[in-house]
């Protein structure tokens, strides 16, 4: 988790032992361990070899927290929105989809539907900016 630390622009790619690919995007800097960081530009995705689906944060869900990063002593590595998508240090992703979901998942289309565990393989990218002026 130190490199992550101080890391914007970061892609992470969980596949799990069920051939289901979770991926992540964070755009601001994290700059804390322990504290839950705000990035409104966040999104969740998920992909398989037949379909792909983006979710975005829900509007009334852009300022809280999305994203959490903790010290090496943890039990977990990271946590993402509110959904409990965990990564433990024995390479195990932790969900459970909430009602209150911060993602705009259709209404039936969770990708995490109750409570799951599964053993995965993580891929981290750090993407790099963009010179381009929007």
């Amino acid at each position: 988790n130190k490199k992550l630390f101080n890391s914007s622009n970061i892609v992470m790619l969980i596949q799990t032992d069920e051939k289901i690919t979770i991926g992540f995007y964070i755009s601001i800097q994290i700059d804390s361990i322990e504290k839950w960081i705000i990035d409104d530009k966040s999104f969740l995705f998920t992909f398989n070899d037949k379909v792909s689906k983006k979710y975005e944060i829900k509007e009334n869900k852009k300022n809280e927290p999305i994203f959490h990063l903790y010290e090496n002593w943890s039990e977990k590595l990271f946590s993402f929105g509110n959904d409990e998508i965990v990564l433990n240090k024995n390479m195990e992703l932790i969900s459970q989809t909430s009602n209150e979901s911060m993602f705009d998942y259709e209404r039936i289309d969770k990708p995490f539907v109750g409570s799951h565990s599964f053993n995965i393989k993580l891929i981290v990218i750090q993407m790099k900016e963009s010179n381009e002026q929007k």
